[in-house]
């Protein structure tokens, strides 16, 4: 089983996930970009370079995945804008880690130049097999939603600002994104 991060075009979290459960997949992490600021700084920096937020009613979402995935595969879903090897981002991560501030952006932003995305124009499409009927009665899948709706979560990010820097210097470092 290997681990990917996946750029992906969501709409509906319900059906991608559907899709991807259906290939094979499972989610482990979604919308990466707002708990991990490497990954943050990279988004920005890839729609500074004209990667767009929206296409076709589809937000951009960073995903942590698992599963039997090889290249092929994932370039074929048109959803997918980019893949990244868990491991080799993680080393890319350590490398810039004591870097601060703008130095850090600098980094993010550089690797946000040297990754290639797919075309912003195409069309978005993908299906779900239709799930099988449930014998429960529509009153009853109201209670459940209603019930489910109510319930709150929350999620805690540790933010480690004790390491600043006003050098950062990453060495050559090969993108070899698929691993």
């Amino acid at each position: 089983m290997t681990k990917k991060y996946l750029a992906l075009r969501v709409r509906d979290y319900n059906k991608l996930a559907a899709f991807l459960r259906e290939q094979g997949v499972k989610i482990i992490h979604s919308r990466l970009e707002t708990r991990d600021q490497a990954l943050r700084n990279v988004t920005e920096g890839l729609f500074d370079l004209g990667v767009e937020r929206v296409i076709d009613q589809h937000e951009l979402r960073w995903m942590l995945v698992e599963g039997e995935l090889d290249d092929e595969t994932i370039n074929s879903w048109s959803l997918c804008d980019l893949a990244m090897d868990v491991d080799w981002f993680d080393q890319y991560k350590q490398k810039i880690r004591h870097c601060g501030g703008v130095a850090y952006w600098d980094a993010t932003y550089g690797l946000a130049k040297e990754l290639s995305v797919k075309p912003q124009d195409r069309t978005l499409s993908y299906q779900v097999a239709q799930p099988a009927t449930n014998s429960r009665s529509s009153k009853s899948r109201k209670k459940m939603i209603k019930k489910s709706s109510t319930e709150k979560s929350a999620s805690i990010t540790n933010i480690d600002k004790s390491k600043k820097s006003k050098k950062c210097k990453v060495d050559e470092f090969q993108l070899d994104l698929f691993g």
